[in-house]
């Protein structure tokens, strides 16, 4: 099931969210729980499949996490193109140019302005067997 589109905060987009991706399916939950059916909504890759694999990280392989970061991407390419993307043009467009949206235990959902924080990537070597 695809969700609605964020909206930026009129005021304060750089601090605050407006309406958020799916806020409208995500308005249903006591809705649907009263009904007894669970909703899976805009499940794809990620969110949605990364955080099945997240969940299962937590459970079977570790004793404590702290953080779990989730990134894409790809060395797609179609002859004749410039850009290929590899799912709808429009929500790539609207991840690029929205303020990104965090949440924080303690303090909720908050947004900054885009690319205002620099994430650091530790990437492990892998064995020899996977640099071959």
């Amino acid at each position: 099931m695809a969700m609605t589109l964020s909206h930026r905060h009129p005021e304060r987009p750089y601090e605050l969210p407006g309406e958020m991706l799916g806020d409208k399916q995500l308005a249903q939950h006591e809705r649907w729980q009263q009904a007894g059916v669970l909703a899976l909504v805009g499940i794809g890759v990620e969110p949605g499949l990364s955080d099945i694999f997240a969940r299962y990280a937590a459970d079977e392989l570790f004793e404590s996490l702290s953080e779990v970061g989730v990134r894409d991407g790809a060395n797609l390419q179609v002859e004749g193109y410039e850009f290929a993307p590899t799912f709808s043009i429009w929500t790539t467009i609207e991840e690029c140019l929205n303020p990104p949206l965090i949440w924080e235990r303690g303090r909720g959902f908050y947004t900054t302005a885009p690319f205002s924080e620099p994430e650091f990537f530790d990437f492990p070597r892998g064995s020899a067997a996977s640099n071959a």
